[in-house]
């Protein structure tokens, strides 16, 4: 059961699953890190107070900002550059769990006002690459890498002259950057904006809401923020800036880092769960399956694959996988919110059950790995260009482009001019070792209208007689490669497995109701599903044994 999410409003979950959240990350969330000695990273205050005892003269309690400028005038730039870097350790810390569980939540542009590499560490680490945007000049770029934008939009250890740190940097934020500023605002607009790590002391905060109070005014979007146990006066001090406040309450004996980390997780799987509800597929067989609950969509087999390649695949090796009562999917296919894109390629390969993965670009690499890590090595089959590799495949072998990947069967797909057959073959064989010691689910409607699910369970029911059908009479001379459902139904009345013309109207009535349950998002009645489920499943039996 969720310890943290359960805390959090229903609209603001709404946003999540719907792709609109911008997290904006601050210092405070860096003090998450894990470094081998010496003091954690310093937030904004402890910044200001140990750069100005270091500077003569300096007020014991001058604001933050301005012991920093004090520190630069007397310093240096370069000077203050380094200093900042060693007291947030910049170059010693790396990411906690924390950070690793924020960076597996499927955000598509993360916002931060910090100067390390945590948040780039953290996608990294778990095979997600980020794109950092410093400059205004890249917001145009497209994003080619597997994790999301991170904007810098005040600079970081590796580009000084962006840093905004004193009280000049930040008098002149707005006129040297307009169209960053702009772009922000823009993204205020229309996403939710979620601080955290941040403190209403910090100037890093008071300039974002200036910004946006001057750029956006009541137009903007509820801004909130995330705190652990905060004291009524700090809830009060944000609600009058027009943030507000999820104050969650730390459970016993559990750091922040901890706290943050399963609070990052839950959310992670609860937009997992929830995406496929609002999602649609082109494909009936993708959409019926992914409105059965999460551990009983057990026909999907997803492939990784570039564009390019997906018509290629579909000619050639999608038949293969549908003999074996699979259906091919592809992340494009499946339709949602231009948000939950990195939500969805992890779901459906949590959904699927196997994966095929081309080995050609970094997200492919990223879903081959995800895909070993959920599935195992048995379920994933990697797929590899053959053009620069022929000949020298036991060498190529120990070239995966991640380590991780050599545990998975790897086979090397012909150019795409090359004859096909034997590389279907060799698919052909991998699916006969895999799927029938993997599927198994002929009890799966019965269970499900036990435990009430009535629409799930009709759903499942029509699932097993399309399988046990397309491999009754797919590819055996009996009917197309590829036939829909009610012509296979119809095929299954002419062969004998539909025994009368009365039962075959209760089969299409079940069709008919199933079809609504997934297009219409129809109630369907524990009526409806016993007798859909009874009118099919002896036909399913039939079939099995043709």
């Amino acid at each position: 059961m969720p310890r943290y999410l359960n805390s959090l409003p229903g609209p603001l979950l709404d946003d999540l699953v719907e792709g609109d959240w911008l997290p904006i990350i601050g210092a405070g969330f860096s003090r998450n890190a894990e470094y081998q000695n010496g003091e954690v990273p310093a937030d904004w205050s402890e910044l200001g107070k140990k750069l100005g005892q270091k500077v003569d003269g300096a007020p014991a309690d001058a604001p933050p900002i301005e012991s920093i400028s004090a520190y630069e005038q007397a310093f240096g730039r370069v000077a203050l550059i380094d200093a900042v870097g060693t007291l947030i350790r910049a170059h010693h810390a790396h990411p906690g769990e924390a950070h690793l569980a924020f960076a597996r939540v499927g955000f598509t542009n993360v916002l931060t006002t910090n100067f390390d590499f945590l948040l780039e560490k953290a996608y990294d680490q778990i095979l997600k690459s980020c794109l950092p945007i410093i400059d205004e000049t890249q917001l145009s770029a497209p994003n080619r890498t597997s994790g999301p934008r991170v904007i810098k939009f005040h600079g970081d250890l590796h580009h000084p002259s962006r840093m905004v740190l004193t009280e000049d940097d930040y008098d002149r934020f707005l006129s040297e950057h307009p169209l960053l500023a702009t772009s922000i605002s823009a993204m205020m607009v229309d996403h939710t904006g979620v601080l955290i790590g941040y403190s209403l002391d910090d100037p890093d905060t008071r300039q974002l809401l200036t910004l946006l109070k001057l750029r956006l005014g009541s137009m903007k979007r509820p801004l909130w923020t995330i705190q652990f146990d905060a004291q009524p006066h700090t809830v009060a001090r944000f609600e009058r800036r027009g943030v507000k406040v999820v104050n969650l309450k730390l459970a016993p004996g559990h750091t922040r880092s901890e706290a943050f980390a399963l609070l990052f997780d839950e959310l992670a799987e609860y937009w997992k769960s929830k995406l496929f509800e609002i999602s649609v597929s082109s494909d009936d067989r993708v959409a019926a399956d992914l409105r059965l609950p999460g551990d009983d969509a057990r026909r999907l087999c997803y492939f990784a694959i570039p564009p390019r390649l997906v018509g290629w695949y579909r000619d050639n090796v999608f038949p293969e996988a549908e003999a074996f009562g699979l259906v091919p999917v592809v992340q494009r296919e499946v339709f949602s919110a231009p948000g939950t894109a990195p939500t969805k390629v992890d779901a459906l390969v949590e959904r699927s059950l196997i994966v095929i993965a081309e080995l050609d670009a970094d997200y492919e690499s990223y879903e081959a790995s995800f895909a070993l890590a959920t599935k195992g090595a048995r379920n994933v089959l990697l797929v590899r260009d053959d053009r620069e590799l022929k000949g020298r495949m036991e060498r190529a072998r120990s070239l995966s482009v991640r380590p991780s990947l050599s545990e998975a069967t790897l086979l090397y797909r012909p150019s795409l001019d090359g004859d096909p057959a034997g590389f279907v073959d060799e698919i052909r064989r991998w699916l006969t070792d895999v799927v029938p010691a993997a599927e198994s689910h002929r009890d799966e409607p019965a269970r499900l209208l036990a435990s009430r699910h009535f629409g799930p369970a009709l759903i499942s029911a029509v699932s097993l007689l399309e399988v046990a059908l397309g491999r009754a009479f797919v590819g055996k001379g009996e009917d197309p490669a590829r036939p829909n459902l009610r012509n296979l139904v119809k095929h299954a009345r002419r062969a004998g497995l539909i025994e009368s013309d009365e039962e075959l109207h209760r089969i299409e009535q079940a069709i008919t109701k199933r079809n609504e349950a997934v297009h219409r998002v129809a109630i369907v009645t524990s009526q409806q599903a016993r007798a859909g489920i009874e009118a099919i499943m002896p036909v399913v039996q039939r079939a099995d044994r043709w």
